[in-house]
């Protein structure tokens, strides 16, 4: 009878211990070619790069083009790029300009503009363009604003509310303003504004109490920002509460509930999901004593 247990541990093969078949076709680059593909880079030499894709296969090759091109971006190896630029080797495709944003040089910036980026308004990721990647990264939003950037075109839906649409974009989206104005400057806010960026489409005011910044808070509200504006969740997706002072009492920011009330903000307006009037939210236990008090005695 044919003995069908396995066998006892001393006896069965340990597959990590096995020697693995060399694969040629295998396209992942060891760490050892990779350092040889960056010294090359190092030398901006266009025949040393060449020299050592010669010694490997041609899916390795590909990969070593692409992660060779990246590190030549990095460094400022100007005479590689321009080499694998002109062969061909190498397009200027979204993932490229994503990693020249990242690297924020406007040298190298210039440099894609003058090997053939012309499209400053492409996605380089789905629903954003270049100025929404950099919203509040001054220099690199005057870069691309006297460029041709819209300040208006970005995503259907916030790409974080993550619905359907967040890939597409539209000509009257907020979400390039509202980001400068949750995590930018002023400088960069007027700016974006300066170049056509629409206010109220940015949900501004409620983007402010979000960041934080009081000083960002009282320049939206004297340009023209609404303090009783409701939410959009185009802008905030499901953190959408109702008017800024309802979400100044969420985030316990009482120097901005004290401001949004000395501007007019309603204490009446209902908030959404059952939220209530900010009278009706301050009742609630989490909410700080001073706010509360605040709050039902203006």
């Amino acid at each position: 009878m044919t003995d069908l247990r396995p066998p006892p541990p001393q006896q069965m093969a340990n597959p990590r211990a096995s020697p693995q078949p060399f694969d040629p076709l295998d396209p992942r680059i060891s760490s050892e070619e990779y350092r040889k593909l960056y010294a090359a880079c190092d030398s901006d030499e266009p025949a040393s790069l060449d020299a050592f894709l010669a010694t490997l296969g041609p899916r390795k090759t590909l990969r070593g083009l692409d992660a060779g091109f990246r590190h030549a971006m990095s460094h400022g190896k100007y005479r590689l790029m321009r080499h694998l630029l002109s062969n061909k080797s190498i397009i200027i495709d979204e993932a490229v300009v994503q990693d020249a944003l990242s690297i924020g040089s406007m040298q190298l910036l210039d440099f894609l503009r003058e090997s053939g980026w012309d499209d400053v308004n492409m996605q380089v990721q789905p629903g954003c363009t270049p100025l929404l990647l950099v919203h509040s990264n001054l220099p690199l939003v005057s870069y691309l604003l006297s460029y041709g950037a819209d300040p208006n075109l970005g995503p259907a839906i916030n790409a974080a509310v993550g619905m359907a649409g967040a890939h597409q974009l539209v000509p009257d989206s907020g979400a390039i303003l509202s980001g400068a104005v949750r995590w930018g400057s002023i400088e960069c806010v007027d700016l974006l504004i300066s170049h056509g960026a629409i206010l109220g489409n940015a949900s501004p005011v409620h983007a402010s109490v979000e960041g934080g910044s009081m000083d960002m808070l009282l320049h939206v509200l004297g340009i023209g920002g609404n303090v009783d504006e409701m939410d959009s969740f185009a802008i905030f997706g499901r953190e959408c509460c109702g008017t800024p002072l309802i979400r100044a009492i969420k985030k316990g920011e009482l120097e901005m509930v004290r401001v949004l009330l000395a501007k007019g903000g309603s204490r009446t307006i209902r908030g959404y999901r059952g939220c209530g009037t900010p009278l009706e939210l301050v009742k609630e236990e989490w909410v700080l004593p001073d706010i509360k008090v605040i709050v039902e005695n203006y």
